[in-house]
């Protein structure tokens, strides 16, 4: 195709230059080209250089191609991009350099299209190549929530967002169903393991930047509410999480509100919102239903709040209210959220009688013992113009057996009840005016035998500390095993293990606390619904012991020849000295395959050992200590490594001597037979000079060719088997 341009292009000039006009098939002729090399390639969208791409096309320099790209695996997105500064260079027409601006670009593979006049095609010409430029970004990562990291379900949030670094152009749209789609950047918002179905998440009018990503953030009324986990996922897979960073709390809910009217004019009265999921913070505001912006129909002077209740007291409404619905909105500061509510109260009518205090005991539950049963329940109001007199809780279907108790009773136990049978109780109170009120029934609950004891109690010890482990008992009658108790013998230390959610409790407890050389034995009770097993059979005894310490202080290095002595101290678990123990020193020398030992020591009254050593070889040094009651055995192991060492015997040092050859002796501490050499220090460094072997009786003898001036010599040693190489002092001479 080259060739055909370059043929097309000579005919026309040579028609122009004759003067004659002549009609070329263009599309034909001017066929479209390709990108064949992009420079760089692969591009940081954060710091993008200038990019050069090489064609199959010529292009003209006065009026430059437009360079665009765009990202290849979504054509659909927003994700195309524009070049500026288009140049085409003075040397290489087939190529064009362009800049980018590519901070918010979405990672991934892109196309390029680079359009415009070349100078075979003065139409236009367009060369292209697919996925031939790279542009990658840092792993994102989330600093904080904005407008709110705690909501609530039910409301809507459009100036959420979220705050981080590395994010890439949007808009981010939502997760909703795993693996997230890879070509556009998602945000996604987990419960536990799974998406949150009742979270939607859609982009807010304000685009993203690199370091927020605004969302508008709306929460269905049907969300049970907890903590949630936010993953910003961009277009390269990369991906933040930011876990447990989103609260969401469960509507508020309202049910009634008692009086449900009050007339204008009304004063001192109370009024009690009930309902559910009411934060501690929550306040509440009353509209007028036919005008919400009035807002002064009722007012009161303090208000209490429950999860369930919220009391309003001292209300009063204006004389001048009119009369009509109202409309009941309850905001929360903590949870950013409001819910409103309409028909649930009214002014007009004409005050609603009180109510009586006397009413029926609420919240009866019950749990079984051994052939019994614990009842409980929330007392009715009692007044004392007709207070309560006493209470008869009663076992369903039969109301046998049945069990009083006194007014100021909130629980009872009720019994003879048989094993492994489900029950019920109500419970009902009598007023001094001789009226009853009996409760709904309450849970049912099987009353059950005690566990019997655990078996197979088995100890270890650690230090200042046990591990027991036992077996499990039956659980007699359906009632499991909800704890075991482990107490030591002697101290009575105690630990408790109790059950994890609805699992049983561990088989197995760490007992602390235990002193270090006391022998102990554990034993262990099961508890149920019914109460505790008898003791189990004694485990097997034990004896902590703690961690003492035996250090052995001793030289890196030590020149063959000479001697060091070994230091050390023996510290028992309660960090007091150790006197009197028997400390076996050990040595190995290098090559041996296992310690042999070299001294027996006994240490002094402050713990202390020494013993003085002279190794011919690298040797490691190890001092044992078997241990005692309270404390565990050890060993602490150090090596000494010997060098060689010597001496220049002549020249003497500060001694003349004549330019040229000269003879340098020595003795060393290496065998016969072993390199030497000669050593000289020139310009900051030692240099050999002469090399030989040692003589009998460790003796050298070499000779070197020296240059007028200070020389400094010495003599560098080999190692022989187990030591290292070592060098003599140098000598100092002047060389006339």
């Amino acid at each position: 195709m080259r060739s055909v341009r370059r043929t097309a292009a000579t005919v026309v000039t040579g028609l122009l230059a004759a003067g004659v006009t002549a009609a070329l098939p263009v599309t034909a002729a001017f066929a479209d080209g390709q990108v064949t090399g992009v420079q760089p390639s692969t591009v940081d969208s954060r710091n993008a250089p200038a990019i050069t791409f090489t064609t199959t096309d010529q292009w003209t320099a006065i009026r430059p191609p437009q360079v665009t790209i765009t990202r290849t695996n979504d054509a659909t997105h927003t994700d195309s991009i524009d070049g500026s500064g288009e140049s085409v260079s003075s040397t290489d027409s087939h190529k064009v350099t362009a800049n980018f601006d590519l901070n918010t670009a979405n990672p991934g593979a892109y196309n390029v299209t680079i359009t415009g006049m070349t100078t075979s095609a003065p139409t236009g010409t367009t060369d292209t190549c697919t996925g031939c430029l790279t542009i990658t970004r840092g792993a994102p990562t989330i600093t904080s929530i904005v407008f709110f990291n705690s909501v609530m379900a039910g409301n809507s949030y459009p100036d959420w967002g979220i705050n981080g670094d590395n994010f890439t152009k949007g808009p981010y749209v939502q997760c909703t169903a795993l693996p997230c789609d890879p070509t556009k950047p998602t945000v996604a918002i987990f419960n536990g393991a799974v998406l949150d179905p009742n979270v939607s998440l859609s982009p807010a009018d304000n685009p993203s930047a690199t370091k927020f990503i605004p969302l508008v953030l709306t929460v269905d009324k049907s969300d049970v509410g907890g903590a949630r986990t936010i993953q910003v996922t961009n277009t390269d897979g990369q991906v933040a999480t930011c876990t447990n960073c989103l609260t969401i709390a469960p509507p508020m809910s309202v049910t009634s509100i008692v009086p449900d009217h009050l007339p204008a004019g009304s004063s001192g009265q109370t009024l009690t919102i009930n309902g559910a999921n009411f934060p501690s913070d929550v306040t509440a505001k009353f509209e007028r239903a036919s005008d919400r912006s009035k807002t002064g129909d009722v007012a009161w002077t303090s208000t209490s709040v429950t999860s369930t209740r919220i009391t309003l007291s001292n209300v009063s409404i204006p004389s001048n209210a009119p009369d009509g619905n109202e409309w009941l909105e309850l905001h929360s500061e903590s949870i950013h959220g409001s819910n409103a509510w309409q028909g649930l109260f009214a002014i007009g009518g004409t005050a609603p009688v009180a109510q009586s205090p006397e009413g029926t005991p609420t919240n009866v539950t019950a749990s079984g013992g051994d052939q019994q049963a614990f009842v409980q329940w929330t007392p009715p109001v009692s007044t004392d113009s007709d207070p309560i007199t006493g209470y008869v809780v009663r076992t369903l279907p039969t109301g046998d057996p049945s069990t009083p108790a006194p007014a100021s009773a909130s629980s009872a136990t009720v019994g003879p009840l048989t094993n492994g049978q489900s029950y019920q109780f109500t419970v009902t109170v009598t007023y001094k005016s001789g009226t009853s009120y009996t409760s709904a029934p309450s849970n049912a609950a099987t009353p059950s035998g005690r566990p019997d004891a655990p078996t197979n109690v088995q100890a270890k010890a650690g230090n200042k500390s046990a591990t027991v482990t036992w077996t499990a008992p039956a659980a007699p009658d359906g009632a499991p095993v909800d704890r075991y108790t482990v107490t030591a013998s002697p101290d009575g230390v105690q630990t408790k293990v109790f059950a994890q959610g609805s699992s049983a409790p561990p088989t197995t407890a760490v007992v602390s606390g235990l002193k270090n050389g006391t022998a102990y034995t554990f034993t262990v009770v099961a508890h149920n619904q019914s109460g505790n097993s008898n003791d189990s059979d004694p485990s097997n005894s034990v004896t902590p012991k703690g961690a003492a310490s035996l250090t052995l202080n001793a030289p890196k290095t030590l020149a063959k020849g000479d001697s060091a002595t070994l230091r050390g101290r023996l510290l028992g678990s309660d960090g007091k000295p150790v006197a009197g123990a028997k400390i076996k020193l050990q040595q190995r020398h290098s090559g041996a395959h296992q310690f042999g030992t070299l001294k027996v020591l006994t240490t002094s009254k402050k713990g202390h050992w020494s013993y003085q050593v002279k190794p011919v070889t690298t040797t490691r040094y190890r001092v044992r200590w078997a241990g005692n009651a309270s404390s565990e055995p050890l060993a602490t192991a150090r090596t000494v490594t010997v060098r060689e060492t010597g001496k220049i015997t002549s020249p003497k040092d500060g001694a003349k001597v004549s330019a040229g050859e000269v003879k340098v002796r020595g003795r060393v501490s290496s065998a016969k037979g072993f390199p030497v050499a000669l050593q000289e220090r020139r310009h900051g460094k030692w240099v050999t000079i002469a090399k030989g072997t040692v003589r009998a009786h460790h003796k050298v003898s070499l000779r070197a060719t020296l240059s007028r001036g200070t020389a400094k010599l010495r003599l560098k040693i080999s190692g022989e088997l187990g030591t290292k190489t070592g060098h003599s002092a140098p000598v100092t001479i002047t060389v006339s």
